[in-house]
């Protein structure tokens, strides 16, 4: 059976969550908007909580608590998902969180990174140098307080998610594809009808805007963005991936037993991160 490193499946966690709903503050915290961030990553903020009210409208709070986390990602051993920790020191302290690494423990080829589904997202996706060395993790594990969870920067405003990975490459590389649209029917062509929004979805449709980003040695942050829209009886989800971490994100805790419970659900289907594309299709299941 392959192995499957499982990179930044973490994100598609904004999917689960509603787009529809709407958020309430559109202040953010710890972000440098940069893209390359050097050999020593360095992350800090305002730990929130989301849930929603019963209006369907997100609410924040500001967390105050104290964790311990891990950076890392899955790894699929054919049998089980194994949590990775691919270093570096901090915690979550009166709800400011503070992590610092350098080269991280575990470095795999990036081909090994985009393997798969990910590529696939994408016409003639190519690595210019598919021997160069990566990590990668889209969030931390929490733990503490006799709970569990896990933490990642996003943000959810209307029917727009966005979220961010960081990527850590040995030399500098490029990543680059054309854009692709892939429909495809609901379950046995048939149209499903949905009671919470009186819509009957026949077909989805995913949509990836050319892709060029160019890594630099070192720490990297990859910004998501995906765009959903409904007509028609499809529905339709837009991705576009650049370099930055807008400030406008903030850093989400989710907790077992917590609001939405996202980021667990998320794990078994990291492969198709990339596109978030799984996660959007269980998007009104959760609801």
């Amino acid at each position: 059976m392959k192995h499957k490193i499982k990179t930044l499946g973490i994100i598609v966690l904004a999917a689960l969550i509603g787009f529809s709903m709407a958020a309430c503050d559109n202040s953010g915290g710890g972000g440098s908007g940069a893209g390359h961030l050097g050999s020593t990553l360095n992350l800090s903020g305002q730990v929130w909580t989301m849930d929603w009210d019963n209006d369907d409208r997100i609410t924040w709070e500001q967390f105050t608590g104290n964790r311990s986390i891990s950076a890392g990602f899955w790894y699929d051993d054919g049998w089980d998902d194994i949590w990775i920790d691919i270093g570096g020191s901090g915690s979550i302290n009166a709800g400011q969180l503070s992590f610092t690494i350098g080269t991280p423990d575990d470095l795999v080829s990036i081909s090994t990174l985009f393997d798969g589904e990910i590529e696939d997202e994408f016409h003639n996706f190519r690595i210019s140098d598919p021997d160069a060395r990566a990590a990668v993790f889209g969030g931390f594990r929490a733990t503490g307080a006799g709970r569990s969870g896990e933490l990642l920067r996003m943000w959810l405003s209307g029917n727009t998610f966005e979220g961010v990975s960081f990527l850590y490459v040995d030399r500098n590389v490029t990543i680059a594809g054309g854009g692709r649209t892939t429909t495809w029917d609901c379950d046995c062509g048939v149209c499903r009808c949905e009671e919470w929004d009186d819509r009957c979805y026949c077909a989805s449709r995913f949509i990836t805007r050319n892709l060029n980003i160019n890594l630099r040695t070192g720490w990297n942050a990859i910004h998501f963005r995906e765009v959903w829209s409904f007509s028609g009886g499809m529905d339709t989800y837009t991705l576009t991936l650049s370099l930055g971490d807008p400030a406008r994100l903030r850093w989400v805790l989710d907790e077992w037993g917590g609001g939405f419970q996202g980021f667990s659900e998320t794990s078994e289907s990291s492969e198709r991160a990339l596109s978030g594309r799984l996660g959007a299709r269980r998007l009104r299941a959760i609801r």
